[in-house]
C-alpha cells in the first residue's frame, strides 16, 4: 500500500507559492472600481466601494483620485 499524500518535491505547492500565484492575477484596485462605478444606477459611498472591492477606505479614496485624474 502506498502513501497517496507523499508527493515529490517537484509536485509540492506550499502555502505561500499559492498564495503568490492568486495574488499575481489579481486585477488591480482601479480596474475593480472603474467596472463597479460603470455598472451602478446611484452613487455609493466609500465605504460600500470599499466593501464591494474587499479594500480599505483609503486605497479605495486613492485609488477614486487616480481615477478622477
Amino acid at each position: 500500500m502506498t502513501d497517496d499524500t507523499a508527493m515529490t518535491d517537484d509536485t509540492a505547492m506550499t502555502d505561500d507559492t499559492a498564495m503568490t500565484d492568486d495574488t499575481a492575477h489579481e486585477t488591480p484596485l482601479t480596474e475593480k472600481l472603474e467596472a463597479i462605478l460603470l455598472i451602478i444606477d446611484e452613487p455609493l459611498g466609500l465605504v460600500a466601494l470599499a466593501a464591494a472591492v474587499g479594500a480599505p477606505v483609503p486605497a479605495v479614496r486613492q485609488a477614486i483620485e487616480t481615477l478622477v485624474d
